[in-house]
C-alpha cells in the first residue's frame, strides 16, 4: 500500500459502513471546532473560522501523534504509551471537560490574544486531539488491517509509520472539512442568541466525552455503535486490550 492510498483509504471511511465506527470521534471534534469558532467573538466571520481552523490544526496533531505511535506495536513508544493509558485517559477526560465546562459558560477565562495565551490555547487543543485518539478503538478495515500488518513489522516501522499517519490524516481532513463548514454556517445564519445555544450544545458534547472517559464507559458508547450499525466488525487490539 503507498502513502497516497492509505490517506484515501482514511477519506473513503467516511462514504462506507466504517462512517458508524468513526462516529466514536466526529462528534467531539465538529463539538470544539464549531465551539472554537464561537469562542472567537466578533473577530468577523473569516477570521472566526480561520481560528478554528488553526485550533483544528493543533487537535489533530495531537491525535495522529497518538494514533500513530500506538499502531507502532514493535516500538517502545507505542509500549510506553500503553502503559501509561489508564492515566493518560483520565488527564485527557479532565482537560476535555474544562472545555466543556467553558463553552457551557459554567467556567470562565479570559482569553486574550498574547503569545502566551496563544501557545496555551495550541497546547490544550494538542491534549485534546491525543486524548480522543487515546480513548478511540477504530474498526479494522480492510486498508487498516493491511496498514497494522506492516507496522508490525520491525523491518518496515517506518513504512508503517507513514501508513498510519497517512490513514489519520485522511480522516482529519474530512472532519476538519465538516466542521469548519457547520462553523461557517453558523457564523452566517446565526444569531447571537442562537450561536449561545450552537456553543452551549458543543460544551454538553464534550462534557458528556468527558464522563464517559473518567467513568470508563467509553466501552459502552463503541459498543452501541459498532454493535448496532456494523454488527460484524473487527475491533483494533493493535497490542493488547485498549479498555
Amino acid at each position: 500500500m503507498s502513502v497516497f492510498g492509505a490517506y484515501f483509504s482514511g477519506v473513503a471511511a467516511f462514504f462506507s459502513i466504517w462512517l458508524f465506527c468513526l462516529l466514536q470521534i466526529i462528534p467531539f471534534f465538529i463539538a470544539l471546532i464549531v465551539g472554537a469558532t464561537l469562542t472567537a467573538g466578533n473577530a468577523g466571520d473569516s477570521r472566526r473560522v480561520f481560528e478554528a481552523f488553526t485550533i483544528t490544526l493543533a487537535s489533530f496533531a495531537g491525535f495522529v501523534f497518538i494514533f500513530t505511535s500506538m499502531g507502532l506495536v514493535s516500538t517502545a513508544l507505542s509500549k510506553a504509551i500503553f502503559d501509561i493509558l489508564t492515566p493518560g485517559n483520565q488527564i485527557g477526560g479532565v482537560v476535555i471537560g474544562v472545555i466543556g465546562l467553558h463553552l457551557l459558560g459554567i467556567l470562565n477565562f479570559d482569553i486574550d490574544r498574547s503569545p502566551a495565551m496563544t501557545a496555551g490555547k495550541y497546547a490544550v487543543a494538542f491534549i485534546f486531539g491525543s486524548a480522543v485518539a487515546l480513548a478511540y478503538k477504530p474498526c479494522v478495515t480492510p486498508a487498516l488491517t493491511e496498514i497494522y500488518k506492516i507496522a508490525s513489522n520491525p523491518a518496515k516501522v517506518w513504512d508503517g509509520a507513514a501508513l498510519l499517519m497517512a490513514y489519520s490524516l485522511g480522516i482529519a481532513t474530512v472532519i476538519t472539512a465538516a466542521g469548519l463548514a457547520i462553523s461557517w454556517a453558523v457564523t452566517k445564519a446565526s444569531s447571537p442568541s442562537m450561536e449561545t445555544a450552537v456553543k452551549r450544545l458543543c460544551g454538553a458534547v464534550l462534557l458528556t466525552i468527558a464522563g464517559l472517559i473518567l467513568t470508563g464507559n467509553m466501552t459502552l458508547y463503541k459498543s452501541f455503535l459498532v454493535g448496532r450499525f456494523v454488527p460484524d466488525a473487527p475491533v483494533a487490539e493493535p497490542v493488547m486490550k485498549r479498555d
